[in-house]
Parts: structure tokens; sequence; C-alpha cells
């Protein structure tokens, strides 16, 4: 046990985070600056970060790459 996760939960625990930061770096590195859509986002991905990521990688994401590219 780690830090009181056994390996399922550790595992488990790890991909949140990882799924959590990469809609975060995702969101803050490709939204434009001049909207407000970065930073609603933002709060979405902040205050219900699993289900915000995931909303912001699955609905969100392919629409910004069809708009803008990339």
């Amino acid at each position: 046990m780690i830090f009181g996760f056994g390996p399922l939960e550790l595992l488990f625990f790890l991909l949140v985070v990882a799924l959590w930061s990469w809609a975060l770096l995702e969101c803050w590195s490709k939204e434009s600056v001049q909207d407000s859509t970065r930073l609603f986002w933002t709060l979405v991905i902040l205050l219900v970060p699993v289900i915000g990521a995931l909303l912001y990688l699955i609905v969100r994401r392919p629409q910004r790459i069809r708009e803008l590219g990339g």
C-alpha cells in the first residue's frame, strides 16, 4: 500500500490526475485569451474535475480543432 491506497486505487487516482492535467493544459495552451471561453472551461475543469475534463476533451476540443485548427 502506498499512501493508504492499494495498487488499483493508486492507478485509478493517477489516471484521473493525468486526465485532469491534460484537459487543463490543453485548455490553457490552446484556447484563445480574447474571449471568455478559456475562463469558462478552466472553471468547469477546476470545479468538477473528472466530468469537466471529460466534457472539455469530448465536446470542446474537437469543436476548437474544427474552428481554429490544431
